[in-house]
């Protein structure tokens, strides 16, 4: 199955081009009712992350999964 993501402003009336555009098929629409916005401290958490992880300090998945399971032990 193939996704596309697309984000269309509707006034109710007239078809947004966005959607004239699509290729013919099956598709569902989602009510998007409020954006989350990251704040600036999120975002600067997530840029920090990035960035680690483009400078290779990464764990292995294994790894991170044996300690998340060893939290939630205790």
């Amino acid at each position: 199955m193939q996704t596309i993501g697309i984000e269309i402003d509707w006034d109710g009336e007239h078809l947004p081009k966005e959607l004239a555009e699509l290729p013919p098929g099956r598709y569902q629409l989602f009510f998007v009712d409020d954006v989350y916005e990251l704040s600036e401290e999120e975002d600067a958490a997530v840029q920090e992350g990035i960035d680690e992880a483009d400078a290779g300090n990464v764990l292995p998945v294994e790894d991170v999964i044996r300690e998340i399971r060893a939290r939630y032990r205790a």
